[in-house]
């Protein structure tokens, strides 16, 4: 799979930067020191802080408010206008030695405010005529606005005090007002200046807002007083469209209860007539006539139960006195009867009124309370009108000046950051340049065309992540995991190797100098063979470092070195022939160890690790076996010069580490599910180990 232009040139800017960042911050501090020192000693002279004590009391928005009202340089122009003589020393023109570039916007008339150039003689008696910085013999007239002022000074407003004064109402902000310049008098003068401005400016400020509150409150009164004539005329239109003017819920409701219980009682005194006619009950039902009827019974019965005591029922005289009784009753009944129908009528009439009632009640209702709120708004607003009247009638500034201005000198002016910041980008310009110049002339591999063998002998080998599980920790742990791509990636060097064929070779690795990966390769070659069932036989050949031995736990045990001949089983299909502790010359222990291995050669497939060719000789002592021959490079470490000081013709070259991200592998590690490297990866990763150890 063959790389665009545009993944080439990342890849070797990416190799530069990583290979020369020293450089190019050692380049880029240095520049920065530089130019922060020549800026001290170019750039430098007194700087002075005018200071007035203020204080403001009934704080509405803070001091922030202040610091707002003070004019920025783009503020030229101002009412109040003075004539007066000042030193032009200032820091937004102050340049060190000669103020050469001052005397330009002087004299072009850039400097808004300065009218006239002079003759004139500086002495420190006579304040009223200063000199020019830029010669002795000039005096600047300056034509002052408050901008001017601002404009050659740095002003600050800071927060001294907050506490409650004695009024709750009214607290009390104690702060100061700073000017800075490179001249005392400046200083002195620019804060006084400005601290009046403030104070004048808040005081038009207070009067402006007391003005629009009053226009606005003004305005709000008449709205409301048009709405308090608008529903008193809509309360009368609607008194007049009103179909039951003179009802009420209320009244109606009354109503209604009043006939429910008149019809209660009349229909307990029918029944009382029926069933019993002669009982002497008087049930009051609300009508006069009935009333009257049942008085007239109670006497009749009453007279009957005389004649019955003193003459007996059979008297004809009680019997004349029952027949009018029964007649009575009858009539009383009559009378029940009619005054039933009229209750119920008007029942029917009370709950068809009921209703429309109702909705006229809560419109009138509505209207009434609408205008009752307009009235309280325009008493309220009035009162408001009224303060604010007051208000404007003692209208004074809050804010005061506590005492007179003083001035101290506080520091040595020179715009150290600019400088800093300056020289860091040159510097950093400087050192991505001879980083970049040293690429062009580096000796390191960066590419497969800078090695001089075939293309068909060179195999491209990436950096495995930290969470790729490899082969030989896969033998160590005694775990396979068959998606890993370290895994897939050695198996594939397997058959570039014929490790599978029948022919018993020895694989010797080697490399061209220490940090190259060889041991790495020899130790994950031997593990991946193992795994795929193939009896491999590991040698630690590389006496001097024993890294191989290292690796899997074995630098202490005994081997060659010492006599033992016998290979450590760590696998079923794995063996280790550790190199020991020695202290004879390192190649007589290498050669005594070929002339013992001819019988394991035999049993196994032999993986040896060798020291680096241009290190050491060992590797010619191997001409009486059959060898394949690996040379290990490293991408962006293994020097071009180092591969023409060997004699070897290697079987097979393995370009090391040449990067996740290369477009050999990038596609087929997305295929197989190779767990992604960046810092995000990184952190899911520990977050989800330290659940799972919590978890367990």
């Amino acid at each position: 799979m063959s790389e665009t232009g545009f993944q080439y040139t990342y890849r070797r800017i990416k190799a530069v930067f990583l290979r020369e960042w020293k450089l190019i911050l050692l380049v880029t501090l240095l520049s920065t020191l530089l130019t922060v020192g020549a800026n001290l000693l170019l750039r430098k002279g007194p700087i002075f802080k005018g200071q007035i004590y203020m204080m403001q009391t009934a704080k509405e928005k803070e001091v922030s408010v202040l610091t707002a009202q003070v004019p920025t340089s783009q503020e030229r122009k101002s009412v109040d206008i003075d004539v007066l003589k000042l030193k032009i020393k200032f820091a937004e023109f102050y340049t060190g030695l000669k103020d050469t570039s001052l005397m330009y916007e002087v004299v072009r008339g850039r400097i808004a405010g300065i009218t006239a150039l002079k003759p004139g003689v500086y002495t420190e008696k006579n304040p009223g005529v200063v000199k020019c910085p830029c010669s002795s013999k000039f005096t600047v007239i300056v034509y002052d606005t408050l901008g001017l002022w601002k404009r050659l000074s740095r002003g600050n407003i800071r927060l001294l005090e907050d506490r409650e004064g004695g009024n709750a109402l009214s607290p009390t902000v104690f702060f100061v007002l700073e000017q800075q310049s490179p001249d005392k008098r400046w200083a002195l003068k620019a804060a006084e200046v400005t601290a009046r401005w403030i104070i004048k400016k808040h005081l038009e400020e207070k009067k402006r807002k007391l003005l629009r509150q009053r226009n606005t409150i003004a305005r709000l009164m008449e709205f409301y007083k048009q709405e308090i004539t608008h529903f008193a005329s809509e309360i009368e239109r609607f008194k007049k469209q009103m179909k039951y003017p003179e009802l009420t819920e209320e009244k109606v409701l009354l109503a209604m209860g009043n006939l429910k219980e008149r019809e209660m009682a009349l229909k307990e005194l029918k029944d009382l007539l029926r069933k019993s006619p002669e009982d002497t009950v008087f049930v009051d039902v609300g009508d006069a006539v009935i009333n009257d009827l049942q008085r007239q019974r109670l006497s009749l019965l009453l007279e009957m139960r005389g004649v019955e005591t003193t003459k007996g029922r059979h008297h004809p005289q009680f019997r004349i006195l029952e027949g009018k009784l029964h007649a009575l009753n009858n009539l009383i009944l009559k009378s029940v009867d009619r005054s039933l129908e009229y209750v119920k009528e008007q029942m029917a009439y009370y709950k068809r009124v009921l209703p429309v009632v109702l909705k006229e009640q809560s419109v009138l209702l509505t209207i009434q309370r609408n205008l009752e709120n307009a009235e309280d708004f325009y008493i309220v607003l009035g009162q408001k009108l009224n303060d604010t009247d007051v208000q404007l009638g003692s209208l004074v500034p809050d804010i005061s000046i506590l005492g007179e201005p003083t001035v101290r000198k506080v520091g040595i002016y020179s715009r150290s950051r600019f400088a800093a910041l300056l020289g860091f980008l040159i510097g950093l310009v400087i050192g991505i340049a001879l980083a970049f110049f040293r690429d062009l002339t580096t000796d390191v591999l960066l590419d497969e065309d800078m090695l001089p063998f075939p293309k068909d002998r060179v195999i491209s080998m990436p950096t495995f992540s930290r969470f790729d599980l490899l082969p030989y920790q896969m033998v160590r742990i005694k775990e396979v995991d068959s998606s890993s791509p370290a895994l897939n990636e050695f198996r594939k060097l397997l058959f570039r190797l014929g490790m599978f064929d029948e022919l018993k070779e020895i694989v010797a690795i080697t490399s061209t100098q220490t940090g190259e990966g060889k041991t790495f390769i020899s130790a994950n070659l031997a593990a991946t063979a193992a795994l795929s069932g193939i009896p491999v036989l590991l040698i630690d050949g590389d006496i001097r470092a024993k890294g191989l031995s290292e690796l899997f736990g074995l630098s202490d045990v005994e081997g060659y070195a010492n006599g033992k001949y016998d290979p450590h089983k760590v696998h079923d299909y794995l063996y280790i022939l550790p190199v020991g502790k020695t202290e004879e010359d390192h190649l007589l222990v290498f050669r005594r160890m070929l002339n013992n291995i001819g019988d394991l050669i035999q049993r196994f497939r032999v993986v040896l690790d060798l020291p680096p060719v241009t290190v050491s000789p060992e590797i010619k002592l191997l001409h009486q076996f059959a060898v394949r021959y690996v040379l290990v490079v490293r991408y962006n470490y293994t020097h071009r010069s180092n591969l023409k000081k060997i004699d070897l013709t290697p079987d097979l070259v393995i370009f090391n580490q040449i990067g996740r991200a290369s477009t050999y592998y990038s596609k087929y590690y997305g295929r197989y599910g190779r767990k992604r490297t960046g810092w995000l990866s990184t952190v899911r990763e520990k977050v989800s180990a330290l659940f799972r150890r919590k978890k367990d």
